[in-house]
C-alpha cells in the first residue's frame, strides 16, 4: 500500500502540459508521495528524513502548475525543487535498501543503490544543460528531446522499484 502510493505519485512527476497547464500536477503526486511514507515512518528514519522534504516540495510544486517566467525567483525555484527532490529520491532509495537488507532482500537493496545513482547522474546532467541552455537557446532546442528522454527513463526505473519494493517488502 505505501510503495503503491509512492509509484502514483511519482506518475505525476511525467509533466503533461496543454496551453502551459500540468495536467499531471506534482502537487498531487508529493502528497501522494507524503501519505506513503506516512506509512513508513517506523521502518527507518531514511523514511522519515523523505516525508519531511517532501513537505517544502508540496509547496514548491504549487510554483510548477502553469508554467509562468519569474525570472530569478523562477530559477532560484528550480534550483531549490532540484536539490530537495534528489534528497528526497536519495532518502527513498536508501530506506528500501536499508530495508531490504534487512530483510534478506540484496537484490532489491542492490536495485535500490542503482536507481539513486542513474537518478541522481540524469537529474544533475538535465538540470546543467537546462541551466547552460539559458545562456545558449539554440543549445535549448537541441537539448529538448534527449533531456525528455532522460527524464522519462529516470521516471520509469524509480516506478519499477517502487513496485519491486512493494512486491518483496510487501507494503
Amino acid at each position: 500500500m505505501a510503495f503503491s502510493r509512492i509509484f502514483w505519485g511519482i506518475i505525476f512527476w511525467f509533466d503533461f502540459r496543454i496551453n502551459g497547464f500540468d495536467i499531471l500536477p506534482d502537487i498531487i503526486g508529493y502528497v501522494l508521495i507524503f501519505s506513503g511514507l506516512k506509512l513508513l515512518l517506523h521502518i527507518n528514519t531514511h523514511f522519515i528524513s523523505a516525508q519531511k522534504i517532501s513537505i517544502p516540495l508540496i509547496v514548491l510544486s504549487m510554483f510548477n502548475i502553469f508554467e509562468i517566467n519569474f525570472g530569478i525567483f523562477g530559477f532560484l525555484i528550480f534550483v531549490s525543487f532540484t536539490i530537495l527532490n534528489l534528497l528526497l529520491v536519495f532518502h527513498l532509495c536508501k530506506g528500501i535498501e536499508v530495508w531490504a537488507k534487512y530483510n534478506g532482500r540484496y537484490r532489491l537493496a542492490d536495485e535500490a543503490t542503482h536507481r539513486w545513482k542513474i537518478y541522481f547522474v540524469l537529474t544533475v546532467v538535465a538540470a546543467v544543460l537546462m541551466m547552460g541552455s539559458l545562456v545558449l537557446l539554440p543549445i535549448a532546442l537541441l537539448l529538448v528531446i534527449p533531456l525528455l528522454i532522460a527524464n522519462i527513463i529516470a521516471l520509469i526505473l524509480l516506478l519499477t522499484l517502487m513496485k519491486n519494493a512493494e512486491k518483496e517488502l510487501r507494503y
